[in-house]
């Protein structure tokens, strides 16, 4: 009875408790719950579950989810979702296997109070493909993740078999799926590090065929760092921000970029991958944004509260920029009327100038920059930003490139020579300006003579003056007037004419190397203003030069290099000066060294064949040249032999052509030479033609001229003798080459009157030429006697050493080569 009454007791709590749960939603636990909806993403691999709340259930209720693969429902993965207070519920599943792979099932129930549970829902299914007549791989032609594990699948078409997966060339083992699928798990994708970032799947068959795709690897958004905003005009408004990772432009992982206003009805703003733009609004300062990055692989956002007074960086753009001798004046438009503090940077080629802070003020938006202090003739490069309150600086301005204005300067220069016949002086001034001769527009020069003041003006190409002045000391002032800038006048001092410029010591120089010269004088306590070295070049189109030392200085070392001739002799002349002006105080003579004193042998280039030279070879010492040896050339026995087998061989050939054809040349010779056929003449009648025609030809005869003249004209090159061209017995000699001076001979055609048949040439040539002019005055008209043409050659004199400091000097030339 006991027992009885406890089990009813039991009962009758099990039934209160039923009764509470059904009265507490669990109605309809024990009915299955309808299936869910199933919709896919084949991109991200994904299935989304949706369905509606059932009636009775509460927010301690929970629905449980199981999903299976393939046809037999092999349970792979179960979720659960809590009833919350809500008409319908969404919930997403990634897979690891692509869903065209295999089938994919979805099966819910639903949990009362965590005790109690309905009956599963039945399976809803998305199937997955099915190859026909070719097998397929999947994931194909997808963007994957960096760093990521995949999957890959292959379907195989009827009837065939899938043997191997190979990702980039290597095999991975196969994974079984039903209905034969294979597949592959590749862990820890990488981008690949050439121009296109994909990676190739190829799927073989058991029969050898294979199929192939490819895949893309790159990474998902980067969140946006140091976003920031600004406006230059308070119209517009420019926000920036950093990336850590910048996309290559081969990436197809297309990025869509939002710049959202909130707190406004505004719509998105489409913006680039690290900067956006949009208007701004005249009612608002306060602005809250939010920067949106999305693509295929994810996406992250970004938040920036600001005030747009306090963002204001101007923004300028050149107007004009005037450059004087040493300052320039810069000015630009400016987006905002304010007053500003602007930086102005400034780089020359070789050192960059410090940063300039300078406060400008804003009319009507125009800046003017003033800056001094710079180099005359020297290329700048120039460029601003601007503040208004001093912390946020707007965006530096393109560079500029100005030069400042030359500021010309010449050194000066000057050539006395006296006048016997009076007391005026011919002065010769040679300057050498500082800039580019272009740049100069012409020369004034300024001078005083007897009290008179004198003026003068050289165009700008000009590089030197001649002047006159009288005996007493005179300034002269040459100045130039350039195109652009301004120029320093040059001032030199001439002594008075009895101060004569008598050189006090002359030296040998001893100091001489293939890099160049070392000079050295005495100082001298007369000298107030400087040294000055003068010499003649020789090799260039004005041969004087010249060096300005100071005064503190008593060397100087002049390079080879576009200075001297090395073999030549140099004489330097080293003036002192004075408040009288410049007065010569040594000459220093020597030879620049030459290509080695042991040399033996020399080969000279670019002569021609067939022709003669004559060489000259001497022996060169710090002091001069020696006596010369020469010689002549030999002749090319190939090119005489050439010359002599060409009209062999062209003689014979003309005589194997006309050989060839000698009957038919024999009739024509027959023709011309017998009379025309049909002609009666009787034999008296052809001696009485031969008889006339003998009679007129010796009227024709040549006669005894009533006088002829031979002239046999020698022309020869002698020292210190006066040379008459017409006597024509005159003895050939050697020309004589002891002369150290390298200017080459010279042709002189001689002109001796109207003849046709002769034609006389004056030639300064080592080798004698001898000229025969016949001509027969019987058919000539008479003509006078010769010109007579005289030369003279005066041989500087040569300071000779004993022992030899220098090398040989060798000159090869002809008449009609220059040296």
């Amino acid at each position: 009875m006991r027992n009885t009454r406890v089990f009813c007791t039991h009962l009758l709590g099990l039934c209160l408790i039923l009764y509470d749960a059904r009265s507490e939603g669990c109605g309809g636990y024990g009915s299955p719950p309808p299936p869910p909806n199933i919709s896919h993403s084949s991109d991200k691999q994904s299935l989304e579950l949706s369905w509606l709340r059932i009636q009775g259930t509460s927010e301690r209720d929970v629905y449980e989810i199981q999903i299976s693969r393939t046809e037999n429902h092999l349970i792979i993965d179960k979720m659960s979702k809590a009833a919350a207070d809500s008409a319908q519920y969404n919930l997403m599943w990634f897979s690891d296997l692509p869903l065209e792979c295999v089938d994919h099932s979805v099966r819910m129930r639903l949990f009362c109070n965590q005790t109690f549970h309905s009956p599963w829902s039945t399976w809803i299914t998305h199937h997955g493909i099915k190859a026909t007549d070719k097998s397929q791989i999947f994931p194909s032609g997808k963007i994957l993740k960096e760093g990521s594990n995949a999957t890959f699948c292959c379907i195989p078409r009827v009837n065939a078999n899938i043997a191997k997966i190979s990702f980039e060339r290597k095999s991975f083992d196969l994974l079984n799926n039903t209905y034969g699928v294979k597949a592959i798990l590749v862990t820890n994708l990488t981008i690949p590090d050439r121009l296109f970032k994909f990676l190739v799947l190829v799927c073989s068959e058991s029969t050898g065929n294979t199929v192939d795709t490819f895949n893309y690897i790159s990474f998902p958004p980067q969140k946006p760092r140091n976003l920031s905003c600004t406006t230059s005009d308070m119209k517009s408004i420019n926000c920036t921000w950093d990336l850590d990772r910048k996309r290559d432009k081969y990436d197809r992982n297309k990025q869509n970029i939002t710049l959202h206003i909130e707190s406004t009805d505004h719509p998105p703003i489409s913006c680039q991958p690290q900067s956006c733009v949009f208007q701004a609004d005249q009612q608002q300062q306060e602005y809250k944004i939010r920067v949106e990055i999305k693509d295929k692989l994810g996406e992250e956002n970004a938040t920036y509260s600001f005030n747009i007074a306090e963002r204001v960086s101007p923004a300028l753009t050149w107007e004009k920029v005037i450059a004087g001798v040493t300052n320039v004046s810069l000015s630009l438009n400016v987006s905002v009327l304010k007053n500003m503090t602007c930086q102005v940077w400034l780089d020359t080629e070789n050192t960059k100038e410090s940063l300039q802070r300078i406060t400008i003020v804003n009319e009507k938006g125009l800046c003017n920059v003033l800056l001094d202090g710079l180099h005359f003739n020297t290329s700048y490069s120039a460029r601003v930003r601007c503040s208004v309150n001093g912390i946020f600086w707007g965006e530096w301005t393109p560079t500029t490139k100005f030069t400042t204005n030359p500021l010309v300067t010449l050194d000066l220069w000057r050539k006395i020579q006296s006048n016997r016949s009076s007391d005026t002086r011919n002065v010769t001034l040679l300057w050498k300006p500082h800039v580019f001769s272009k740049e100069i527009k012409s020369y004034k020069i300024k001078w005083s003579r007897g009290g008179q003041p004198q003026t003068e003006e050289k165009d700008g190409g000009e590089s030197q003056a001649d002047i006159l002045i009288g005996p007493e000391l005179s300034n002269i002032t040459v100045q130039a007037v350039p195109k652009f800038g301004s120029s320093i006048p040059a001032h030199i001092t001439i002594p008075p004419k009895d101060e004569s410029e008598i050189p006090q010591l002359k030296k040998h120089l001893n100091n001489i190397s293939a890099a160049g010269l070392h000079l050295w004088w005495e100082k001298q306590i007369s000298v107030t203003c400087g040294y000055t070295v003068v010499w003649c070049r020789r090799t260039a189109a004005s041969n004087l030069d010249w060096i300005k030392v100071p005064k503190e200085n008593n060397t100087l070392f002049i390079p080879t290099e576009g200075n001297f001739k090395r073999g030549h002799r140099y004489s330097f002349n080293i003036y002192g000066c004075s408040e009288n002006g410049d007065k010569l105080l040594e000459i220093q003579t020597g030879y620049m060294q030459g290509n080695d004193p042991r040399q033996k042998s020399v080969t000279i280039d670019g002569l021609q064949p067939h022709q003669d030279y004559v060489c000259c070879a001497c022996e060169v010492t710090k002091v001069g040249r020696g006596l010369p040896d020469t010689w002549m050339t030999e002749t090319n026995n190939d090119l005489l032999l050439v010359q002599i087998l060409i009209p062999i061989i062209l003689f014979l050939t003309c005589i194997i052509i006309l050989w060839a054809h000698r009957k038919k040349l024999w009739k024509e010779l027959k023709k011309i030479l017998v009379y025309p056929a049909g002609m009666n003449i009787k034999d008296l009648q052809f001696e009485s033609f031969l008889f006339e025609t003998d009679k007129k030809l010796h009227s024709e005869k040549v006669e005894e001229p009533i006088s002829s003249d031979i002239e046999v004209l020698n022309i020869t090159s002698l020292r210190h003798e006066h040379t008459t061209l017409r006597n024509p017995k005159q003895t050939s000699t050697m020309c004589s080459l002891t002369s150290y001076s390298p200017v080459p001979p010279s042709c002189v055609q001689l002109q001796t009157g109207y003849r046709p048949q002769c034609t006389a040439w004056l030639c300064e040539r080592p080798e004698p030429q001898q000229m025969i002019c016949v001509s027969n005055y019987s058919y000539l008209n008479p003509i006078t006697e010769p010109n007579e043409v005289e030369f003279t050659k005066n041989e500087p004199s040569l300071e000779t050493s004993d022992s030899i400091q220098g090398p040989y000097a060798v000159y090869c030339y002809t008449c009609d080569s220059q040296f």
